[in-house]
């Protein structure tokens, strides 16, 4: 073998070297959070807006074969609303909330067609878990009253977010909540405005 076959031969093993095989599709876990705030109602209403704050924290997992990506979470937060006092409606009371939730969600990932380094994200999430809460709703004199415990939630959520930044996403999302308190269900809808990243 001539001088110069050999050393095109040592180049070739050393580039077959040096460059690494690709990686197969699979999955990949990483950090997932998020943070949301915002406004909701009662229902029966008591004639004042929910104030909703909510963080979460977790991982996610996301799929490299199709633009699926599940997230688990387990997050904690704030509902409160109130009213001065009894309203010309007749209807008032009052709700404190300190939700303890964990969070099974699915995210759906679509390339922008408007904005060219962007993606749009579905999410759709639910969970469960132990809450504490106090509250009261009245209607006309009577007052359906939610002693201060423990109960258990039913929470699901629903939104539309946009990216710029890979898996960092800003959204609006609705979120109704369910309270299971002693023989009374209290039902909430809130709409938030959310940072997720995943």
């Amino acid at each position: 073998m001539r001088a110069s076959e050999l050393t095109l031969a040592l180049l070739l093993s050393t580039s077959a070297i040096a460059e690494p095989a690709a990686e197969p599709p699979g999955s990949i876990f990483r950090p997932a959070g998020g943070v949301d705030f915002g406004l909701g109602t009662l229902i029966p209403s008591i004639h004042a807006p929910l104030f909703h704050l909510g963080m979460r924290m977790g991982f996610a997992y996301r799929a490299q074969t199709v633009p699926l990506t599940g997230v688990i979470t387990g997050g904690f937060g704030l509902d409160a609303a109130f009213t001065g006092g009894s309203t010309d409606s007749g209807e008032y009371g009052y709700l404190v909330r300190l939700p303890l939730t964990l969070m099974l969600e699915l995210i759906h990932s679509q390339r922008s067609d408007t904005f060219s380094k962007g993606e749009w994200h579905h999410h759709f999430a639910i969970g469960t878990g132990g809450e504490l809460a106090v509250g009261a709703a009245c209607a006309n004199g009577v007052c359906n009253y939610v002693p201060g415990n423990t109960y258990y939630d039913l929470v699901t959520r629903v939104g539309l977010s946009y990216s710029v930044a890979e898996r960092s996403s800003v959204g609006l999302f609705v979120t109704p909540h369910f309270t299971f308190a002693s023989n009374n269900v209290i039902s909430t809808v809130v709409v938030s405005l959310g940072w997720t990243t995943f």
